[in-house]
């Protein structure tokens, strides 16, 4: 069995196909049982809290938890945990924290399907380097995979999209992968069983953190004349990027969000149209992104039939409406925004099994191969 992962900045997720259709890792996050934030604390040096339970301990042990550790891969940062009993600090790569998210996600699977995994499938950002790459392979390594195919995310979302949409006849197709470290745009072309990825542009350090980290900021200027509130604190700093992060999320589907911060007896009503005035900027780099990639491929824009709005933070509303307002092309979320990046690494790994999938995957190099 190969199992197909998407490791995610914010959350990873993974599946197999099983009688034709997505069998999805269940996991114990109590919002979406599907999703295992990518979150790491550190308890010893043998030692970690992966997923739900990690993020719970994020705003209380800040300096042993790690989160957004996709954002390092292919960097020589050093990650610096610190034991919260004996203060004792330990120095990590992100192919060690990576390697982590990673052996739980095998644990989880194997509990569920009841045997050994030893294969995955591993999706990546279009515009990870080559070091980044590699890295991924690595951190899958030493969580116990042989890792048979790194495949890019909006490839990915692709090739789920021309399984599930069957015998599609010239159909043009942009995929917006706005996640929570990256942003990724593909033009792919779907003729019958054939999916051909034909350009890719994007940004591997804008994504949902980018947001949270707007709205941070946001808060802290309003906090910046409160006695009450402790700026200096990194367990404060924690709490208000949490609540930045609750806010973003709330405001994808509310129209109005209460940020309260009982420490500083803070309490502030965002509404949606202040975060979107607050992600404003961002969102029209994606736009730029997205008319190079258009330009790349050699169509135009009329050329394009539909839109696929693939990783999570393309929920926000805005998203939708900028796309069409400034391309002028029809936009669809008809899977999962969530979920599409990994059944497509599951479909990677059926076709590598030797399964009938009904597609076959022509893919771009994002870069020169040396």
């Amino acid at each position: 069995m190969i199992l197909g992962i998407d490791l995610g900045t914010t959350n990873t997720c993974a599946a197999i196909i099983k009688n034709g259709k997505p069998v999805f890792v269940k996991t114990e996050n109590t919002q979406n049982d599907h999703l295992l934030p990518s979150v790491v604390t550190f308890v010893d040096k043998e030692r970690f809290i992966v997923g739900e339970k990690a993020k719970e301990l994020y705003t209380a042990q800040p300096d042993s938890t790690i989160k957004s550790i996709k954002s390092f891969m292919g960097t020589s940062q050093d990650i610096v945990l610190t034991n919260q009993k004996t203060e004792e600090k330990e120095i990590f790569t992100p192919i060690e924290i990576s390697a982590q998210i990673l052996s739980e996600i095998k644990r989880l699977a194997e509990k569920q399907f009841k045997k050994d995994i030893d294969k995955a499938v591993i999706t990546v950002p279009a515009y990870f380097n080559d070091k980044a790459r590699k890295d991924t392979i690595k951190a899958g390594e030493l969580a116990g995979f042989e890792v048979m195919r790194i495949i890019n995310e909006p490839t990915a979302a692709a090739l789920s999209y021309g399984v599930q949409k069957k015998k599609l006849k010239n159909q043009y197709i942009m995929i917006y992968d706005l996640g929570g470290g990256t942003f990724d745009t593909s033009i792919i072309e779907i003729n019958d069983d054939v999916v051909e990825v034909i350009a890719s542009d994007g940004d591997r350090a804008l994504g949902g953190d980018n947001f949270d980290y707007a709205i941070f900021s946001y808060l802290y200027r309003l906090l910046e004349g409160n006695k009450k509130a402790d700026l200096k604190n990194i367990k404060t700093m924690a709490i208000i990027l949490k609540e930045s992060e609750a806010a973003k999320n709330h405001l994808s589907y509310v129209s109005k969000h209460k940020v309260t911060l009982a420490n500083a007896k803070f309490e502030e009503t965002m509404y949606r149209e202040d975060f979107e005035k607050i992600i404003k900027n961002l969102l029209n780099k994606t736009i730029v992104h997205c008319k190079s990639v258009i330009e790349k491929s050699m169509l135009k824009s009329s050329d394009i039939d539909r839109i696929l709005l693939v990783g999570g933070s393309s929920r926000i509303p805005a998203v939708r409406k900028l796309l069409e307002d400034e391309l002028n092309i029809t936009v669809s979320q008809e899977i999962d925004p969530d979920l599409a990046v990994v059944t497509g690494a599951a479909i990677q790994a059926a076709i590598i099994e030797g399964h009938n999938v009904d597609s076959v995957l022509l893919d771009v190099a994002p870069h020169s191969l040396s």
